[in-house]
């Protein structure tokens, strides 16, 4: 099996495994020096934090009867990317939770290191502070081409009036809490950024940018907003999923993983 299908294989079977087996079988699929980096129990670097964090994680979801449906995988040169449903029941509502599970080879231990997406605003009915994961951007990156290179320029500087050309007519914006915050079509997503630049443009790093044909995933910190960087102890972890019709076509698809308060 090459180290390609490796990842392929840990990202794929990570969030049914947390969820429905025991620390055992994480630790087969992971191996016993994994890091994971989970949004709600964090720093698990080792056999021992691994057990903690399975048995802590069980506690938490069981109550909620959760049910894990794949949607999809996308893999790129040094990372793969798989995009997960977590069907939860939480306080008399039910939730679509929109889960990412990156998956690497840590550089330095040669350890698998898991980066999972996801935002507990379903839970807390507010934004949580997820912590940077890099303290700078990642070599190899990939490079940003055609329409998805307008929106990140535009993104960056505000730009409502170039953005929207990046898109195509039916594209869709689906933000971190999922189904009840998606917004179809090019006039709703407009409107999504007007509420978005109302506050000045965000501030983003790119740690990671992973190209996987029409689909490209970066991982991001946000280190400010308006021209005002935070301190590097406020700064957030968040996933973006871009969907092209071809590697240099407009974009039709938008996926958000993250908990920073956009409003």
């Amino acid at each position: 099996m090459s180290q390609k299908e490796i990842l392929q294989k840990v990202a794929e079977g990570y969030l049914s495994t947390l969820v429905n087996d025991n620390a055992d079988a994480l630790i087969d699929l992971v191996g016993k020096n994994a890091i994971v980096e989970d949004p709600r129990f964090s720093d698990n670097k080792g056999e021992a934090d691994l057990r903690k964090f399975v048995a802590e994680f069980q506690d938490w979801v069981r109550p909620m009867s959760p049910r894990v449906e794949y949607l999809r995988t996308t893999v790129a040169q040094e990372r793969v990317l798989c995009e997960d449903i977590l069907h939860v029941g939480f306080n008399g509502e039910k939730w679509e939770l929109p889960v990412g599970t990156v998956v690497a080879d840590d550089r330095e231990t040669r350890a698998t290191k898991v980066h999972v997406y996801y935002t507990n605003w379903p839970f807390n009915k507010k934004h949580s502070f997820r912590r940077a994961l890099f303290s700078e951007q990642q070599p190899n990156r990939a490079e940003f081409s055609g329409a998805l290179l307008t929106y990140i320029q535009s993104l960056l500087t505000g730009d409502l009036e170039r953005i929207r050309e990046a898109w195509e007519a039916d594209i869709y914006f689906r933000e971190a809490s999922g189904p009840p915050y998606t917004h179809w079509g090019k006039n709703s997503v407009v409107e999504y950024f007007k509420g978005l630049f109302s506050r000045g443009a965000p501030m983003l790093r790119d740690d990671t940018v992973n190209e996987g044909g029409r689909t490209v995933f970066m991982e991001f910190t946000v280190i400010g907003w308006n021209g005002k960087e935070w301190p590097v102890d406020k700064r957030e972890a968040g996933l973006a999923v871009y969907e092209r019709t071809s590697p240099d076509g407009l974009m039709r698809g938008i996926r958000i993983y993250d908990d920073v308060d956009f409003a």
